[in-house]
């Protein structure tokens, strides 16, 4: 499964050494840094498996949908770059105090 991810990087990175758009590049990178948090997550998928015994082609199953949604996610990221979940709420601003009201309560 990792052969399949080490695949992904090495593609990615040779697209990056021959882009110019700056944009471009920034989705390039961010696949590839997608691909390595997935390599990162199937090494310790596969660790956290082998004390508990499971069988051969349970853990090829579980490492296989990892590279599945990996891909995916490098695909959409690809396609479509980041989507922008985070949203604060603006508040309109406050109108400022008139200033002949400041001046008379002064008076």
């Amino acid at each position: 499964m990792s052969a399949g991810q080490l695949a992904t990087v090495l593609w990615l990175l040779h697209r990056l050494a021959a882009e110019t758009h700056p944009r471009r590049e920034a989705l390039l990178i961010t696949a590839a840094a997608i691909v390595g948090r997935g390599m990162l997550l199937a090494l310790l998928a596969h660790e956290s498996m082998l004390p508990m015994h499971w069988a051969p082609p349970a853990q090829s199953a579980v490492l296989g949908a990892l590279l599945a949604l990996t891909l995916g996610q490098v695909r959409t990221m690809l396609r479509h770059g980041p989507r922008a979940r985070l949203s604060l709420p603006v508040r309109a601003p406050e109108p400022a105090p008139e200033r002949h009201a400041l001046a008379a309560g002064a008076d």
